[in-house]
């Protein structure tokens, strides 16, 4: 099957294939039906209300495939359109008997490069349907829970399914912050030999946190806004899980603003260095210059081809060379007592 690249809107490179991979899964209390690898015409809006079907699409670039979905589960074609532009920052779509929220998954690369794609889940009655861009497995471990006939998400409603999917997310979100704050703490540790590197490190996290911000914001929203909203979707049970998401990412966001401005006192601190260091060694260099020039005058007299040199005694040049170690001496002891060197 060939292979595509696709550009993030935050500069990451993400492998997509050309074509979606369709996971189906029905499930209740005393059920659990897996379907891997769907064809897009076998899945169908559930017609068993005692079953709860999430489909799971992975690869947005298939267009066909996303508006085929979108149609036989009588998703508004507004909302499809949502689904397939990656380009957005998280937003809520919440309707009587459905939301889509749409957000961003996120991992931290060894370059510090931070490569993420998008993520739609939308919940209705009886289903929940998520998309994200690439093939990459970010659903296991709720696969895995699915399989517990006694777990919660067996158990409750598809809000909750819903939720577990978003707050799988949220969690990665924790994840990420705590590796940057190893990577800060690191740049802490060693701030003695900072260099340019240090420097260019200092950037790529004070961007990667920013790219944080910048989605943890309107994502805390949305929920605090799914929370308050009255639903048919989101059951009173559920707002507790929802109140705790919330939670999370007013966490993220705290976690972020204090990392962001950790950041920018290290940038200052540094530049502060780098300020000092070219301060000393301008003031070196104009202590020596200072010491030199009325060497150098003396000298350029001294040096002149007069016929007649002054001083015509045969201990000029001596006297004069010492008269020159004096003078420099002595403004060197000047400097020592003003405490300029």
């Amino acid at each position: 099957m060939p292979t595509i690249f696709f550009m993030s809107s935050d500069d990451s490179d993400i492998r997509l294939e050309d074509s979606a991979i369709i996971t189906m899964i029905d499930f209740s209390p005393t059920e659990l039906i897996v379907h891997d690898k769907c064809s897009i015409s076998d899945i169908v809006k559930p017609t068993d209300s005692t079953l709860i079907r999430w489909v799971h699409l992975a690869g947005l670039q298939d267009k066909q495939s996303v508006e085929q979905l979108g149609r036989q589960f009588g998703i508004h074609s507004l909302l499809v359109e949502d689904i397939l532009n990656t380009k957005h920052r998280p937003k809520l779509d919440a309707r009587s008997d459905q939301f889509l929220l749409i957000l961003r998954d996120f991992r931290l690369a060894s370059s510090l490069q931070m490569e993420s794609e998008q993520v739609s889940v939308l919940v209705g009655s009886e289903f929940v349907l998520s998309f994200q861009e690439s093939n990459i497995e970010i659903f296991s471990h709720i696969r895995t829970r699915l399989s517990n006939p006694k777990g919660r998400i067996r158990n409750s409603k598809s809000d909750f399914l819903g939720y577990s999917l978003i707050d799988a997310l949220v969690d990665r979100y924790i994840d990420v912050m705590d590796e940057l704050d190893d990577r800060i703490q690191a740049l802490e540790d060693t701030s003695e030999s900072w260099d340019k590197t240090s420097l260019n490190e200092i950037y790529k996290l004070r961007h990667t946190v920013g790219v944080y911000q910048r989605n943890v914001r309107p994502l805390r929203e949305a929920v605090s806004k799914l929370i308050r909203e009255e639903s048919e979707i989101v059951v009173e049970t559920s707002h507790p899980y929802f109140r705790d998401l919330y939670d999370h990412l007013l966490h993220v966001g705290e976690m972020a603003d204090a990392y962001k401005e950790n950041l920018a006192n290290m940038l200052e601190i540094h530049l502060l260095r780098l300020d000092a260091k070219t301060n000393e060694t301008v003031k070196i260099l104009t202590i020596v210059s200072t010491i030199l020039m009325p060497l150098t005058f003396i000298a350029s007299i001294f040096g002149m081809n007069f016929e007649n040199m002054p001083f015509q005694i045969d201990y000029a040049y001596p006297i004069v060379v010492i008269t020159m170690l004096v003078i420099g001496l002595l403004l060197i002891i000047a400097f020592r007592r003003r405490k300029w060197i």
